[in-house]
């Protein structure tokens, strides 16, 4: 350790970006695209850019004098007016000023890294456990944020970019949109779930919404994506018997016990066999932070090239605030967010609270949300399942799902009835069950 080199920097970068905004204003705007004041290595160069950055701030001037007067006593410390002097005859061309900044930033990141192998290092030798270890250092790897480019574009261009999706679309020979769930009934409304779309399905609890969370992840998979499934409440093993049932038609109470016929082994063999080659993924660790689901999330999108996460249930996820409405606040935004960078659509389960029990009508309103947070209003789609038969022992709807689009951003609204199988958590188009027509390919081949 005694022969260690040098922190990487670039002096001659930093005071390269710092001297260049001294001479010409303008280019803060494209520094602070890049990096912060945390980002420069040497102690007074960090001062005299926070200096330039809260009189950015302010719309005032950054020169001598106004960087002099917002330093105050602090500046005999950074070297005085003699060293600001010196910063503005390290001047370079505007045009120059986002290389500069980029160099100050790789070499920051590489300080980071350096950082946090030290304290892999020294956690190792704490007796800390490995997997706490390597979650903590990854975690803040990922957080590291390379650079990325200014983010306003021409109109010209999302112009061409919508053009082009619109003709994709066409060339398919039309229909949906967005990724298809495989309830063409639900499709037809929402569109499909498109790229960076934050979808919420809620309901009261055994409403169904693990049913149709499994059922949406299949179908989605049949179709040759990738998906992730966070299942936080339930282990992966009961998922897995949720969709051998479904896939057999098989009770899942015989799944469970093992007490099968031979035929009934052969179908559970065959549907083993044809899960094995689905990109299906499942993480069943419960008690997670929304961070810990955004670096498994991160991380899978460059492993597995996801086409959909789902997350099983959104009041699982652990969060900081004053109270759980605004832990679920947070929450709520940064899934919503983390769809947008990953360019995909997020499906979350969320519970609704009792407010539909005290109604007649129990069935879920979009109002109902509004007491988890701000995940009506962060939601591109809302879909809400109901199942009358629950509440109405006599109902003429036995085996009915009701599942309402509460909101759907760039679609239709309205309820939707299904076929609910309890036994196998199996869901289905409702015509095909009454027409007697329906006939899936479970494993490639008619049943």
């Amino acid at each position: 350790m005694n022969n260690m080199t040098a922190l990487p920097s670039s002096i001659e970068a930093e005071r390269g970006v710092i001297g260049t905004i001294l001479n010409n204003n303008q280019a803060m705007d494209i520094a602070l695209e890049l990096i912060t004041p945390e980002d420069f290595y040497r102690e007074n160069h960090k001062v005299i850019f926070k200096a330039l950055v809260n009189l950015h701030e302010k719309n005032a001037a950054m020169d001598l004098l106004t960087v002099s007067e917002q330093l105050k006593d602090g500046l005999k410390e950074i070297g005085g007016i003699t060293y600001l002097s010196q910063l503005m005859g390290a001047y370079t061309p505007t045009s120059n000023v986002k290389e500069y900044a980029l160099i100050v930033k790789d070499k920051s990141n590489k300080r980071k890294i350096i950082k946090i192998a030290n304290e892999m290092m020294l956690d190792a030798c704490n007796n800390s456990s490995v997997e706490d270890i390597l979650n903590k250092a990854e975690s803040k790897i990922l957080d590291i944020n390379s650079y990325k480019d200014s983010e306003i574009v021409t109109a010209k261009t999302v112009a061409m970019n919508a053009y082009e999706k619109i003709e994709e679309n066409y060339n398919k020979g039309g229909g949906l949109a967005g990724l298809a769930t495989g309830i063409k009934s639900i499709d037809n409304m929402t569109g499909g779930l498109e790229p960076g779309d934050y979808v919420i399905l809620a309901a009261r609890p055994s409403m169904g919404k693990s049913a149709m969370m499994l059922e949406i992840s299949e179908n989605v998979a049949k179709q040759g994506k990738s998906v992730l499934v966070f299942s936080l409440e339930m282990t992966k093993e009961k998922l897995m018997n949720r969709l051998f049932s479904s896939l057999t038609k098989i009770p899942l109470e015989r799944i469970k016990t093992g007490e099968l016929t031979s035929p009934e082994w052969n179908k559970l063999a065959d549907a083993a066999n044809f899960i094995c080659q689905q990109k299906l993924y499942f993480d069943d660790k419960g008690g997670q932070t929304v961070n810990e689901i955004r670096s498994k999330s991160r991380k899978a999108k460059l492993q597995y090239d996801l086409d959909l996460i789902v997350i099983d249930y959104i009041g699982k996820i652990q969060g900081q605030g004053e109270n759980r409405n605004q832990e679920l606040s947070k929450i709520s935004d940064a899934l919503k967010n983390l769809a947008k960078e990953l360019k995909i659509p997020i499906v979350v389960l969320c519970q609704l609270s009792r407010a539909p029990e005290a109604r007649s009508d129990h069935r879920p309103m979009l109002s109902d949300l509004r007491e988890s947070g701000s995940i009506e209003q962060d939601a591109d789609i809302v879909i809400t399942l109901y199942r009358d038969e629950y509440y109405n022992a006599e109902t003429e709807e036995k085996n009915i799902m009701e599942a309402i689009v509460a909101k759907s951003r760039d679609g239709k609204t309205g309820t939707v009835k299904l076929y609910w199988d309890g036994n196998t958590q199996r869901i289905r188009e409702l015509d095909y069950v009454h027409e007697g027509s329906y006939n899936p390919e479970i494993f490639g081949r008619g049943e």
